[in-house]
């Protein structure tokens, strides 16, 4: 079905545009490694460089695959969608890979470390349940968001850090921004606020809260 005037406008462009946005971020993230400092000890470190190359890999399907659909190159974009089963595989292993160290060498999770590992879980079910549901298009593209949304916190921090911001500011209004944008959109397109972005920022708070975080 076409929509026309503002709500056709979201309805092609916002997952476009926040594809974009988030590939932005992943770039900025990443730019010591990619630009600023590509000597630095882990850019030698293969388990660092295997989890960056599936990291990047993820977030720039996150921005090609709604561009292609926003052209009508759905055939092109579920050719893709193969490599981004393995992306996304791949950011989940080697992310369990380094939390796994984490853990072994710190005797436990906590903090940013563990909500980082429910992240990676939660993104695990968002990736497999758009997966199950690549036929029900408004349904798989929100849970591929959301479940890229939710992993944001190494990457936002990151990106505060180049930018000369404060990480522990940056990243919660980037979230909150990000899930407040979908909810907006939902509204427009759909014409109602509908349940999974607001579960998916729930569920988001709910971590946050009940996972203590040490101050700086």
């Amino acid at each position: 079905m076409q929509l026309g005037g503002f709500r056709g406008i979201v309805a092609r462009f916002y997952f476009p545009v926040i594809g974009a946005l988030l590939f932005a971020l992943a770039v900025i993230g990443f730019s010591d490694n990619l630009f600023t400092d590509p000597g630095q000890p882990s850019n030698r470190d293969p388990k660092f460089i295997i989890h960056g190359l599936f990291a990047l890999a993820w977030f720039g399907l996150i921005a090609v695959q709604p561009a292609l659909v926003a052209r009508g190159k759905v055939g092109t974009h579920r050719r893709l969608g193969r490599f981004g089963a393995v992306a996304a595989a791949g950011l989940v292993l080697t992310t369990a890979w380094l939390q796994t160290l984490h853990y072994l060498r710190n005797d436990g999770l906590s903090g940013i470390a563990l909500i980082n590992s429910i992240a990676i879980a939660a993104f695990a079910l968002c990736v497999a349940a758009a997966i199950a549901n690549r036929h029900r298009p408004e349904l798989h593209k929100r849970l591929m968001m959301i479940g890229t949304f939710l992993v944001l916190e190494p990457l936002s921090s990151r990106a505060a850090g180049h930018m000369g911001l404060v990480p522990v500011l940056f990243g919660p209004l980037v979230w909150l921004g990000l899930f407040a944008s979908l909810i907006a959109r939902d509204r427009i397109v759909l014409g109602r606020f509908t349940r999974l972005p607001l579960a998916g920022l729930a569920f988001l708070i709910a971590v946050l809260v009940l996972v203590p975080v040490e101050p700086a």
